[in-house]
C-alpha cells in the first residue's frame, strides 16, 4: 500500500505516466499561446501595451518554425484510486 492509499483510505492507488506527440506548426502554437487564461486577460485589459510584445511573438515563432511543422512532447500523469 503506497502514500496515497493510506493517506486516503484507499485500497488500490497507481500513478500512471504518458507521453504524446504533437505536430505544431507557427499558427497552432501561437493559437494555443494566445488561448491560455493569463494571455486572454493581458489582451483584454491592456492590449496597447502588450501590441508589441505580440509582434515580436509572431517573428519569434517565424524564426524557430521557418514554414515547417515541428514536433512537441506532452506528458501527461494520471492517478486511479479504489476505496
Amino acid at each position: 500500500m503506497n502514500i496515497l492509499a493510506k493517506k486516503c483510505n484507499f485500497d488500490y492507488t497507481r500513478e500512471i505516466c504518458f507521453s504524446n506527440i504533437e505536430k505544431y506548426d507557427k499558427e497552432r502554437l501561437k493559437k494555443f499561446l494566445l488561448s491560455q487564461s493569463t494571455m486572454q486577460q493581458a489582451i483584454k485589459n491592456n492590449y496597447n501595451s502588450i501590441e508589441n510584445e505580440l509582434i515580436k511573438l509572431d517573428k519569434t515563432l517565424d524564426s524557430i518554425f521557418n514554414g515547417n511543422t515541428l514536433d512537441a512532447l506532452y506528458s501527461y500523469k494520471m492517478k486511479i484510486a479504489i476505496k
